[in-house]
């Protein structure tokens, strides 16, 4: 199979050390890196919005094999010169996988989601990464629906095509109506906070008018006695 000349999984020259704790936001300063590998560590914590400020990275992103949780950063698709590997699976991440993801359209070797939390449709974004050729892995999730016709085409040229297996592919995705909208990120179906507030409010006002009437009607029974 056609493989870059250096593999995502090929032995590379490593420090001693293994780095963990949160990923450090600062990274997404260094504009001039071309390859950024941080993989196989004990990094923890979500994955920093800032690396969408790496437009210079031409190789490959690797974050696979670490503890990170959240959700795969939409601005990782600002990263246009991507041609290599957009590496991120075993890991912890959740929710849904980004539409933004399909700008990275010069994408020829890897994309790897596999075994994280990752749930919802697949986008139908990802059939514009047309380069693919190698490596599509998004197995070992949550994903739901059925694999859209675009991104289905892309099999067709690929050596590795692990998309269905550890999945609920073809069942129709579970949403939650009050707390998740139409577009599966807990937007047009949520409860508008002042809503609740006016509610609370009118509960409160209620509850003093029937406990002044409590308190008052002893009165109240007292002077009509005494007008009697």
């Amino acid at each position: 199979s056609p493989h870059s000349p250096h593999s995502p999984h090929s032995p590379r020259s490593r420090t001693a050390w293994t780095w963990s704790g949160p990923v450090p936001s600062e990274l997404g300063q260094l504009t001039a890196l071309s390859y950024l590998d941080i993989s196989k560590n004990a990094l923890t914590g979500t994955l920093p919005s800032e690396f969408g400020n790496l437009k210079r990275i031409d190789n490959g992103l690797l974050c696979h094999t670490n503890s990170l949780v959240g959700t795969i950063p939409s601005e990782l698709g600002n990263m246009p010169k991507v041609a290599n590997w957009m590496v991120l699976n075993t890991n912890a991440l959740s929710s849904t996988i980004p539409t933004e993801l399909g700008k990275l359209t010069k994408l020829t070797y890897h994309l790897q989601a596999d075994s994280n939390s990752l749930s919802g449709a697949i986008p139908t974004e990802l059939g514009r990464m047309t380069k693919l050729s190698d490596k599509l892995s998004l197995s070992s999730n949550l994903l739901c629906s059925t694999i859209p016709t675009q991104v289905m085409a892309l099999s067709s040229r690929m050596v590795e095509w692990s998309v269905t297996t550890g999945n609920s592919l073809g069942s129709e995705c579970k949403t939650d109506p009050i707390n998740t909208g139409s577009d599966g990120h807990g937007s047009g179906g949520s409860i508008d906070p002042r809503t609740t507030a006016a509610v609370a409010v009118s509960m409160v006002v209620l509850a003093a008018a029937a406990l002044s009437f409590f308190l008052l009607r002893p009165w109240c029974n007292c002077l009509n006695s005494a007008l009697d």
